[in-house]
């Protein structure tokens, strides 16, 4: 489950960010992932595509808030292409993943936003 930043999908600058935050509920383990211009088809620079930054996150059954700052994201070990960090200035979407093939799952996502740029009055 996520969203693209933009549609059509087009890299989205958030660099001005450190990370992502938002509210979830569900059972177990999820895939935290932020497809970039190196990691995703869409941005014209992986031919093995798809090793999105990201991390795992264990959801409780009641509503959590959770910050993964870009400076923790880590591609997954042994396949795909590397990059040397999340291309924060050229975003491409967000993404919530269960890993087990073919397992029943249930995942809830509210307010996603972007932290570290809030603006100061």
């Amino acid at each position: 489950m996520g969203f693209a930043f933009t549609n059509p999908k087009t890299p989205y600058d958030s660099s001005p960010a450190t990370g992502i935050r938002f509210w979830a509920k569900g059972p177990g383990k999820v895939c935290f992932k932020t497809p970039d211009v190196n990691t995703a088809p869409e941005g014209d620079r992986c031919t093995d595509c798809y090793d999105d930054f990201g991390g795992d996150l264990f959801l409780q059954e009641g509503w959590n808030r959770y910050t993964v700052p870009f400076d923790d994201m880590v591609q997954q070990p042994g396949w795909g292409d590397r990059a040397p960090e999340v291309e924060r200035t050229k975003l491409i979407a967000v993404q919530w993943q269960y890993n087990t093939a073919g397992a029943d799952y249930e995942i809830w996502v509210d307010d996603v936003e972007l932290v570290g740029c809030e603006r100061t009055k």
